[in-house]
């Protein structure tokens, strides 16, 4: 766990009809379970399914149209959209996740999901630290001997290789998407507000909001009525899941 969510972790290669070209389907439903919490978690060929391409590979206005589809407040950079390495660098350090494209044969032999492909690819960045990248690569599904299976780490400097080979080859600057970090605060009359381990008044208290401060939100889901609402807002507090009722909280 940690300050973050983390989406559970998603393979290309489901047996499905496109499935050498749902890299960006996968890493967009890991960005989508990311965005909301889990409250949506698609497959990536359900992802694949909303982007409406039935063809080949993604562009990112695919996958910023899934998240869209998803309830997914996304960003998008594609075309000649010049996305740069600082920004990148920024988002994913304040904790924002991204699907990026990039050049996959500057990727180091032992952290390939595939050790023969050096095309273009995408890859779901959950965090960003000072020297490495925690790193969704949908090919890493350790389907045979040396294959990585599921989180990898990537040097930062791996990370700016890979898509700066990629803006070098195609023009317009790094291609990405990401969500908007979504966050909830207490109303103004509460001094603090409960966040409960369910969405419900009497499930067990896992801590406290205070006025002033915010936590992130997934969205809200249908729980148990207080004054009429069924509606709480999903946080992450404490490296857990928790739920606050919309009466006491509002979107930030």
């Amino acid at each position: 766990m940690g300050k973050f969510y983390k989406p559970d972790f998603e393979k290309q290669l489901t047996g499905s009809e496109l499935e050498s070209f749902n890299c960006a389907a996968a890493s967009g439903a890991m960005l989508t379970d990311r965005a909301t919490l889990g409250i949506k978690d698609p497959s990536p060929d359900r992802f694949r399914k909303k982007t409406g391409d039935k063809v080949g590979g993604l562009y990112m206005g695919n996958v910023g149209n899934a998240l869209e589809a998803f309830g997914v407040d996304a960003l998008v950079w594609d075309a000649d959209d010049h996305l740069r390495w600082p920004k990148v660098k920024e988002m994913a350090k304040r904790g924002q996740s991204l699907v990026i494209a990039g050049d996959y044969e500057e990727i180091p032999w032992k952290l390939r999901g595939d050790k023969d492909f050096r095309g273009d690819h995408s890859v779901f960045l959950y965090r960003m630290f000072s020297k490495v990248s925690v790193i969704g690569d949908p090919l890493n599904d350790g389907r045979r001997p040396n294959i990585p299976t599921g989180w990898v780490q990537w040097p930062n400097e791996v990370v700016y290789a890979y898509v700066k080979n990629f803006d070098r080859d195609t023009q317009g600057g790094i291609h990405a998407a990401t969500a908007r970090l979504d966050w909830v605060k207490p109303r103004s009359q509460m001094r603090a507000v409960d966040v409960r381990s369910k969405p419900g008044k009497d499930a067990p208290i896992i801590g406290l909001l205070e006025w002033g401060k915010k936590l992130n939100t997934g969205g809200t889901v249908v729980g148990e009525a207080v004054r009429g609402q069924e509606r709480w807002f999903k946080v992450w507090m404490n490296s857990q899941v928790g739920y606050i009722h919309s009466s006491v909280a509002y979107r930030a």
